[in-house]
Formats: structure tokens, C-alpha cells, sequence
């Protein structure tokens, strides 16, 4: 029988909620202030405690704390719950500092307690198992006896897409196919000192639409809310339920998930010192920390891993997740992209480096890829990510499949940290590779979903590398970028170019690159200027480069039965 030590001064709270937890077969005490708290503690061992946060003399966070000292010292595990009122905005963050998961405000649903009870209690369970286990022997890790050599298929069945154009897949589609111009005045902060003032904004998203709790909210970074919407759209979408896939896991490109967060948070620092910081701080500024954010959402407990490596960090999420798939190390994924770059730190870096366009007096036009009058990329955010599931997993439960990840490739120029290597052996080599594991000729290729950002070494550059991968077969291709609409949301950007892909693949229609005004003599393929075209489309490349000297290419494979 579990044993719980009930702390709250207001004596009706605590007969109501010693008589409910009663009624569930545990054994209460109850505490009417930390003093009586602590002297219990002396005596007895608690498998939880729930604390009010306000009391007279000593409250409950000072409570908590001499508990949990104690309890160290005596080595005893037990779990902690706060309660408190609505009007105690800072209860997220003292649970945070103390290390207490759960905390409701009151009032409070009575199911809603029992339930949290039950989760804290069963955690404390495990942890005692755990470490018995640990004194006993050394777990025995079972192996696999050899690597399958046969490589499974990896479909899509699900899409998600929280974008400038749009929430959901539809809207992105729709965007796309009618060439919406989502760039404008930047609206998220202040641009009056900046040299570029305009950007993809993802508008009208409410995290609360898809994020129940605001404390929850309130804790995370952007692009953590853009990742747990798109992957819950994804996750819906493929109508797969995440409590029947227990070992479903996350693997999510961000370039910069946190950036956004510590940046006002160092500005705080300054201002205040210390004790003006969130505590969210230390588990929102990381980066790894926009993966356990979309597990924890979407239940998922397996794998949870954030690739980080700048602009094709989510095409190098999805071709980890394609060997996870192929080498049967997994069945489902949920896997893509999100970056919530528009915001003063990031944007102010940009404009420094001069990787921007400052093109202020036609803001609807600054993206502008291949064009001869291109000055720079233009900022944006979003997510777009995808339930990757293995072909007969995905069968077996008649799921609905956009289309196939076949081959991808990445190398490094070793070069330079803020431009590719002159010679584009080493971007060419990543396609190459791509279509090597692909095991396809170039000939076989119909749309190459490009890079595009706009600047003026890159689209030349670009176009350049696909002229000796793919030879005269180059001139049949069609190689739109989604970036003339949308703009360039960094470490998502190749989750922008997957989606595009797989729906240009599925509905026999390429989107366009607008803003197509002034031909270069350097661009001379088909960009798809300004209008898409219906067309009938089998497989698509798309490409990703990054500061650093990264190359990335991921093929995506229109889905038929045959390989």
C-alpha cells in the first residue's frame, strides 16, 4: 500500500483530499505546515508528497526541500506533486528547480490527481526496481547474431506541415501549387536597426491548439511548438495511434531549436542578473531538447535524437532514419524538420555575415532564386515532419503511402565554413551517393527539389553541380525551390523540400519558383518560373547544403509495389 504525505493549511483541501485517496486504498498522512511536514518525514518513509506552494511560515517549496534532503540523506525514493492557485505564475518554475514533474492548479479535477498520482507512484516503482537491479547483476543486453543484409523499404504515411503557407498538408500543398508569395515585414520583433526586414513567418499557429498545458508552453521554445504540431498533424495523418506503437521513435533536424529561447534569457541576465533567468533555460536552450519535447507529446519510447547540422540537418535526420528502417532497427518514425529562425539573434548574425537579402524596397520579391539580381536568402521558420514506417508494417495496417525514401548521401568539403568548395566534387559526390543507394541511374530523375536559398554564390553554384552529376540529362529535369515562396527556415529546409516532393510525386504536379524575373546566364535549367505545370512525375531529388561545409541529398521514390 502506497503511503502519502498530504501539506496544505486549508483544512478543507485536506479532508477532501485525504478522504479521496482513502477511498483508493492509500495510507494518508496529512501535514497543516512545513514544520509538522518535516517531523513526520523524521519518522515515517512516503512514497509521495503533495505540497500546497503557499502557506503561513515556512511554504511549501522550503518543505520540499528539506524533504528531499532528508530523504537523500536516508536514501529513500519518493516522489513529489505540487498544488497551488491559478494566481501562482511562478509554480512551473520552482517545480522545475526542484526537479517535481507534476503540478495542478487548483481547483482541480479529481480524476485528473488520481491519474497523476498513479503515473508518480508507478515512477517510483521503476526507479526502486532500477536501482535493485543495479545492485543484483548487470543487465544483458541481447544483440542481433548478424546485420541484415536484405534492406527493408521505408515509406511515408504521414505528413505534417506547420508553415508560412498554412497549417496542415493541405494548406502547404494549395500554397505551393498556387505559387502564394508567403514573405513580408517581419512582425515577431523589432526590425527598425536591421538591414533586412522581412521574413517567412508561420501566422495564425496557436501551440495551445496543439499543446493542452500552458505551463507546458510556457517552458518550451518556438520551434519546439512548431515540431510537436507537425508532428502531431504527421502522426494523425497517418492514422497510426502512438499508444499501439510503443517503440516508436524521433529523429528531428534543427540547425538552431534554443537559440530562440536563451537569447531573451541572456538579455535577462544582463539586465537583472541571476534570478531574473527561467529555469526553463536549462532544458529549452539545447538542442537535443526539440526531440524528447515531440516524444513526450506523441508518447513515443523509443529512439529520440536531434540531428544538428545546420541546413541539412532534417535531410540528414531522415536519411538516419531511412538506415534505422532499412537495417530493421526500427519500423515506425516520426522524423523531418523545424526551426524557428525568425527572431533577433539569429536574423542579426545573418545580416552581419551579409547572407541576407536587404532587398527593403520590394520585400514580396527579396527571395528571388536564380535570378541575376539575387542579393541573399531570406529568413523564415517552420516544421514539416513525416511518419516514416516500414512497407509491410505500413500494409499490414492498409495505411495510405505518399511515396518511398530510397537513397541518401552527405559529405563535407572540408573546406570553408560559410561557402562550398569552388570545385562541387564534394556536392556532386553527396548526390552521387544518394543515387548509389538509391540504386538509380541519373537519367531516372525527374525533379530535383532545389537548395535555391538565393544568395549569390549558391544558385549558380547549384545549378552548376547538377549540370556535371546529371550531364545533358540536366536540361529535362525540373528544379523549383519552395524557398521564392516560403523563405529559408534553415535546418528544416529540406523537410520544406521533402514535403513539396512527395506531393508533387503524389498529385502529378510541380510547384513553381516565383519571383522569377531577371534570367542569369549561369541558371539556364528549368526553375519553373513563376507558374506550376502538371507533369508526370516517378522520382525526386532533394538537395541541402550548410555553413560548415555539409552536403546532403535525400531520392524520394514515387510508390509502386515493385522495387
Amino acid at each position: 500500500m502506497a503511503r502519502i504525505l498530504l501539506i496544505d493549511d486549508d483544512p478543507l483541501v485536506i479532508k477532501s483530499l485525504e478522504n479521496l485517496l482513502v477511498k483508493q486504498g492509500y495510507e494518508v498522512e496529512c501535514a497543516r505546515n512545513a514544520v509538522d511536514a518535516i517531523s513526520l518525514v523524521a519518522v515515517k518513509d512516503f512514497d509521495l508528497v503533495i505540497s500546497d506552494i503557499r502557506m503561513p511560515g515556512e511554504n511549501g517549496i522550503i518543505a520540499i526541500e528539506k524533504i528531499k534532503k532528508i530523504y537523500k540523506e536516508k536514501q529513500i525514493f519518493c516522489s513529489f506533486m505540487f498544488i497551488s492557485g491559478y494566481a501562482e505564475e511562478d509554480t512551473p518554475e520552482h517545480a522545475i528547480r526542484l526537479g517535481v514533474d507534476k503540478f495542478l492548479f487548483k481547483p482541480f479535477d479529481n480524476e485528473e490527481l488520481l491519474k497523476n498520482i498513479t503515473e508518480e507512484l508507478d515512477l517510483v516503482g521503476k526507479e526502486r526496481e532500477l536501482k535493485k537491479a543495479s545492485f543484483i547483476a548487470p543487465i544483458v543486453v541481447s544483440r542481433p547474431q548478424k546485420l541484415k543484409i536484405v534492406r527493408k523499404r521505408a515509406v511515408i504515411t504521414g505528413i505534417g506541415a506547420v508553415a508560412p503557407n498554412g497549417i496542415g498538408k493541405e494548406a502547404y500543398w494549395n500554397g505551393l501549387r498556387a505559387g502564394k508569395n508567403c514573405v513580408d515585414w517581419i512582425t515577431l520583433f523589432d526590425v527598425s536597426t536591421y538591414p533586412s526586414k522581412m521574413a517567412g513567418e508561420v501566422r495564425n499557429f496557436n501551440p495551445s491548439d496543439f499543446i493542452s498545458q500552458h505551463n507546458e508552453i510556457k517552458r518550451m521554445g518556438r520551434s519546439s511548438h512548431l515540431a510537436i504540431a507537425a508532428a502531431r498533424l504527421a502522426l494523425s495523418d497517418s492514422k497510426l495511434n502512438s499508444n499501439s506503437c510503443s517503440d516508436l521513435s524521433v529523429i528531428i533536424g534543427s540547425a538552431t531549436a534554443g537559440i530562440e529561447y536563451i537569447v531573451p534569457e541572456v538579455r535577462a541576465l544582463e539586465r537583472g542578473g541571476l534570478r531574473k533567468m527561467r529555469p526553463y533555460l536549462g532544458i529549452a536552450g539545447f538542442g537535443g531538447s526539440i526531440s524528447s519535447e515531440i516524444s513526450r507529446a506523441i508518447g513515443a519510447q523509443a529512439s529520440s535524437h536531434t540531428i544538428s547540422t545546420g541546413c541539412t540537418s532534417s535531410t540528414d535526420a531522415m536519411g538516419y532514419a531511412l538506415r534505422q528502417i532499412q537495417y530493421g532497427y526500427a519500423e515506425v518514425i516520426i522524423t523531418g524538420g523545424a526551426d524557428a529562425c525568425v527572431n533577433d539573434g539569429i536574423l542579426g548574425s545573418f545580416c552581419q555575415m551579409g547572407a541576407v537579402s536587404t532587398r527593403n524596397h520590394d520585400h514580396k520579391g527579396a527571395s528571388r532564386p536564380f535570378n541575376k539580381d539575387r542579393d541573399g536568402f531570406v529568413i523564415a521558420e517552420g516544421s514539416w515532419i513525416f511518419t516514416l514506417e516500414e512497407l509491410d508494417h505500413a500494409i499490414k495496417r492498409k495505411a495510405r503511402i505518399y511515396g518511398e525514401l530510397i537513397g541518401y548521401g552527405s559529405t563535407c568539403d572540408a573546406w570553408h565554413m560559410a561557402k562550398p568548395h569552388p570545385s562541387g566534387e564534394h556536392t556532386a559526390r553527396a548526390i552521387q551517393l544518394a543515387l548509389e543507394d538509391a540504386a538509380i541511374e541519373p537519367a531516372q530523375v525527374d525533379i530535383f527539389e532545389a537548395y535555391g536559398n538565393a544568395t549569390p554564390i549558391n544558385d549558380s553554384y547549384e545549378t552548376a553541380v547538377v549540370k556535371s552529376v546529371f550531364g545533358k540529362h540536366a536540361y529535362k529535369l525540373v528544379m523549383p525551390s519552395t524557398k521564392s515562396m516560403l523563405g529559408h527556415p534553415i535546418g528544416a529546409a529540406g523537410g520544406q523540400q521533402v514535403a513539396a516532393a512527395l506531393l508533387a510525386l503524389s498529385e502529378d504536379f510541380i510547384h513553381p519558383t516565383i519571383n522569377y524575373e531577371v534570367p542569369d546566364p549561369e541558371c539556364d535549367l528549368d526553375y519553373v518560373p513563376n507558374q506550376g505545370r502538371q507533369g508526370k512525375f516517378h522520382i525526386a531529388v532533394c538537395n541541402s547544403l550548410a555553413f560548415g561545409a555539409k552536403n546532403a541529398a535525400i531520392v524520394v521514390k514515387k510508390y509502386s509495389e515493385n522495387r
